[in-house]
């Protein structure tokens, strides 16, 4: 059995023979991404001479199929597959992309734990809310289903020719159109079809916040309008809370007992249920509609942050 190593070594001496002859003088390299709150992974970049921009393959979950009894010929195609699908052709060009104007209506925003990201942090602008960081993001075209997207370091930043405020407001500008709020039951009949017993909003007063792609929802909380029309759902203050970077629960419930046990539910779900990488935070988040103010909650200390 191949250790990690090995397996990347093979993947790369092997997997031109799996693709078709245009990728036969491609660049096959390997790169440790950071993912986010610090998780390395192993990307694997496939370059044909033409191309400047390429899509980042994973390893990971491709090792865990061979640890799984999987074999390599199968494994190779199955990366060639992807390698195929996941062909750039549709994204915004480089050019495009350091141009403002034309980038613009393609920036968005994510939020990500401030504390388990610091490497990241010291390359990128960035705004604080509450213990998190906003960092921001160019939409660079959906390929095989998927959004792709490049993260705005400070060279970025430069070469767009703008401020950190203005990126700021053009990400929350763009946020706008994208929320979606769902009551609980309804996330659960569209996860499991089955489920098909009407429960009272007022029985469980739970609602997900996110976006319509569901990937990095959860800055969809930044939102002025989202949070007044969840006040006025609500009929004043609420709670939010961070179950991960792609999504926030909000409840009504905000008394202390209630918040105490949804702040070890929290802490109980990051440390057992989520990968590394999806936690955003062990914190709860109490908004106070008539202040439009948040108050972080954690560890016993409370944070307060106007919503920019």
């Amino acid at each position: 059995m191949f250790n990690f190593r090995e397996f990347v070594t093979v993947i790369v001496a092997n997997i031109r023979e799996y693709l078709p002859d245009d990728y036969a003088e491609a660049e096959v390299t390997t790169n440790t991404v950071v993912k986010n709150n610090g998780c390395e992974k192993t990307a694997l970049m496939i370059k044909r001479p033409f191309e400047s921009v390429v899509p980042n393959i994973f390893l990971e979950p491709f090792f865990d199929v061979l640890e799984n009894g999987g074999g390599m010929e199968d494994i190779l195609s199955d990366i060639a597959s992807v390698r195929i699908a996941n062909d750039f052709k549709g994204v915004i060009s480089l050019h495009k992309m350091f141009d403002f104007e034309a980038a613009k209506d393609n920036i968005f925003c994510k939020l990500i734990n401030k504390a388990r990201n610091s490497e990241l942090l010291s390359n990128v602008p960035f705004s604080t809310f509450q213990d998190l960081a906003i960092i921001y993001c160019i939409n660079t075209g959906e390929v095989n289903g998927s959004r792709g997207s490049v993260t705005i370091t400070n060279d970025i930043l430069d070469k767009l020719g703008v401020s950190k405020e203005t990126l700021h407001e053009v990400a929350l500008k763009n946020l706008s159109g994208d929320v979606t709020i769902k009551p609980i039951h309804e996330v659960l009949l569209e996860l499991m079809p089955g489920f098909d017993v009407e429960v009272p909003e007022s029985e469980i007063p739970l609602w997900i916040i996110s976006n319509k792609d569901k990937l990095h929802g959860a800055a969809s909380i930044l939102d002025k309008d989202t949070l007044r029309t969840l006040a006025e759902k609500f009929g004043g203050n609420f709670t939010v809370i961070p179950s991960s970077i792609h999504e926030c629960i909000v409840t009504p419930i905000t008394d202390a007992e209630g918040v105490e046990m949804m702040s070890q539910m929290v802490k109980d779900i990051n440390s057992t249920e989520l990968r590394p990488e999806d936690v955003l935070s062990d914190s709860l988040y109490f908004y106070n509609a008539e202040e439009e103010r948040f108050i972080c909650i954690r560890q016993g200390i409370n944070e307060e942050t106007v919503v920019a």
